[in-house]
């Protein structure tokens, strides 16, 4: 097939979620397909590091975002009814650049991916079109509310209350939709869409034959990983550190808390005059440092889709201990709680779990193996991405039943992907 993929972020290097999802679905369609590329540079230094999607993709179009006048576009949509987000992403020139190919290159099918794309699909006719939202997005700014103050809370209720509207019509668009977990799917189905939805779940790396043998820690370590200026991420290490961490020194003096991740905010810089909080910056390979820790903890209020960091940690053989939020998005896929992943639903309750496997080594060893055992077999890049190509072959061959697209509570199982 000739796919056209449109993504809101450079997909190189897959140094973060978004990135890593959409990097792993070109990887792996343009081995079978020919794959176009038109996508959005968010900063500037990330201009001309497409170099490796050259490699791999038929044609890549890289269109860097204006922040001022995407700032002012988003102003000026305030006055109006669409979402803010879709109107900070939209690049005049990214549009007619797509017309301009469109008219030159027959495409069989138009993939785009998450919801900020879907504008440009929409202006494509004539072609089938598939939308990758991976998260619900209107359920995320709808947690940014709760989780901010006037006048932030209004404005990201806003922007909630006008992704879901557009949310509920996607189905009007795109003859498939694609989400990250099972969660998401339940969400769409509240809202009424009227489409195809499949999961299609992210993966891991699980070759980890290129790591040198790493000792554990002699003292223990606690460790999280993320993108640090994402607010979700910050709001987790920054509630975890000022309230469990001195809980759980009190107990174990020499205990540290490692916050591993690309450019933290000054709120996270500050974390570091708490005892025992370090704050490193950007690593260029986290799994080091996943190695020599104990346990990675996940603690976020706010989380949608699939944690690639919890994956990632898992992989290695690390023992975890998640938030209700993390575990809504792992818990329909193999991986049980207590066997796998211990899940703290409030501070209470993490803090234990915490402390118990900081008690007990033979259970962190127990709970990592079984961990990394999980991983590996349902979280695998290529087996999940295969299972979307046959969704967007069975599309274009017309092996789908087109007149069955009504998406229902009971059908759930029917239509979704990779489900447990």
């Amino acid at each position: 097939m000739k796919i056209l993929f449109l993504s809101h972020c450079l997909p190189y290097p897959p140094s973060k979620g978004d990135k890593v999802r959409a990097y792993h679905e070109l990887r792996l369609l343009s081995r079978r397909h020919e794959v176009h590329l038109f996508a959005l540079a968010k900063r500037a230094e990330e201009v001309g590091q497409e170099k490796h999607l050259r490699s791999m993709c038929a044609e890549v179009d890289v269109f860097p975002i204006d922040r001022r006048r995407a700032r002012l576009q988003t102003a000026l949509a305030l006055l109006g009814s669409k979402p803010l987000s879709m109107a900070y992403f939209w690049n005049s020139s990214l549009a007619a650049g797509l017309q301009k190919r469109t008219q030159s290159v027959e495409f069989d099918l138009v993939l785009a991916y998450s919801s900020s794309m879907a504008p440009y699909a929409a202006g494509l006719k004539g072609v089938p079109r598939v939308l990758d939202m991976v998260d619900v997005d209107s359920a995320k700014w709808t947690e940014y509310a709760r989780f901010h103050r006037f006048p932030r809370s209004l404005l990201y209720g806003l922007e909630a209350k006008r992704l879901k509207n557009y949310e509920k019509q996607v189905g009007a668009t795109f003859e498939r939709i694609v989400v990250s977990t099972k969660r998401e799917l339940e969400t769409l189905s509240r809202y009424g869409v009227d489409a195809q939805v499949h999961v299609m779940r992210n993966g891991v790396s699980v070759d980890n034959g290129d790591l040198v043998p790493i000792p554990k820690s002699s003292s223990p370590v606690l460790v999280f990983s993320g993108q640090m200026d994402y607010f979700p991420n910050v709001d987790a290490v920054t509630h975890f550190a000022s309230g469990i961490v001195p809980r759980l020194r009190a107990r174990y003096p020499d205990l540290e808390f490692l916050i591993v991740g690309r450019a933290p905010t000054p709120k996270v810089m500050r974390l570091r005059r708490i005892p025992g909080i370090i704050v490193t910056g950007e690593v260029p390979d986290v799994r080091p440092l996943l190695k020599r820790s104990w346990i990675f903890v996940a603690p976020l209020r706010i989380a949608r889709g699939i944690q690639n960091k919890v994956l990632e940690a898992m992989s290695v053989g690390l023992p975890v201990v998640c938030s209700s939020a993390v575990w809504a998005g792992l818990q329909d896929s193999g991986i049980s709680e207590s066997r796998d992943i211990l899940v703290g639903r409030d501070e209470r309750e993490f803090e234990e779990a915490a402390g118990r496997l900081l008690e007990d080594e033979a259970e962190r060893e127990r709970l990592g193996a079984n961990a990394a055992a999980r991983v590996a077999e349902s979280y695998s890049w290529e087996s999940n991405i295969q299972e979307l190509d046959k969704v967007l072959e069975r599309l274009i061959s017309s092996e789908l039943d087109y007149s069955s697209s009504n998406l229902s509570a009971d059908s759930l199982e029917e239509v979704s992907l990779g489900s447990a």
